[in-house]
């Protein structure tokens, strides 16, 4: 799948590390935690509704392929700006 790229280095990093971090919190290799605890976790490394937005895209379209990768759209639409969220 290609999807543009976010405009500087500094943003592509922060997706790299943030769709790590969203594919360990939703595997069970994380301690168990709840949902407010690993949103603040995501914004420990950035609350950019860019980069945000950016990973949730590619999860959405993993998910359309695999129902596993509902809890992963989950906690990033919880991770997102509340003004950006649909409802």
């Amino acid at each position: 799948m290609r999807h543009p790229t976010l405009p500087d280095a500094r943003r592509r990093i922060q997706a790299a590390q943030i769709h790590g971090e969203v594919q360990r919190l939703c595997t069970g290799t994380s301690p168990a935690g709840q949902l407010e605890g690993a949103v603040a976790r995501l914004h420990e490394i950035t609350t950019n509704p860019m980069v945000i937005g950016h990973v949730l895209g590619s999860f959405q379209a993993y998910r359309d392929r695999s129902e596993a990768y509902q809890p992963a759209v989950d906690l990033l639409r919880a991770a997102a700006p509340t003004r950006n969220r649909r409802r």
